[in-house]
């Protein structure tokens, strides 16, 4: 689990965060990420603003391609191991957490 900075007093916050993950390699293709966007409360429980899932098993296309593209970047022959490249893509934004991805553990406060 990762969490980025909060970003206090901004409806339209710009993160320019990088997380990186260790996946292994034969864990790969059962692997998905739930990303969430959380309005962040001092007091009270956070809420969701909106998710989207990245892998295979995401309920759109382009969180599909994008979990594609990180790995086909891997494979590139001008791709230097020592230095991650970033990925990144736009998302749709899912209202609420899709049932099968409930149960994933979250980020502690």
């Amino acid at each position: 689990m990762r969490k980025t900075s909060i970003k206090r007093a901004n409806l339209n916050p710009v993160y320019h965060e990088c997380l990186e993950f260790d996946v292994p390699l034969h864990e790969v293709d059962d692997t998905n990420m739930l990303v969430q966007v959380m309005d962040w409360d001092r007091i009270g429980r956070d809420d969701l603003l909106g998710c989207c899932i990245i892998g295979r098993d995401s309920t759109t296309a382009e969180g599909r391609q994008q979990w594609s593209d990180c790995f086909r970047s891997l494979s590139s022959n001008d791709h230097d191991p020592s230095r991650p490249r970033s990925v990144g893509t736009w998302h749709s934004i899912l209202a609420e957490v899709p049932d099968d991805f409930r149960n994933i553990p979250k980020a502690k406060k």
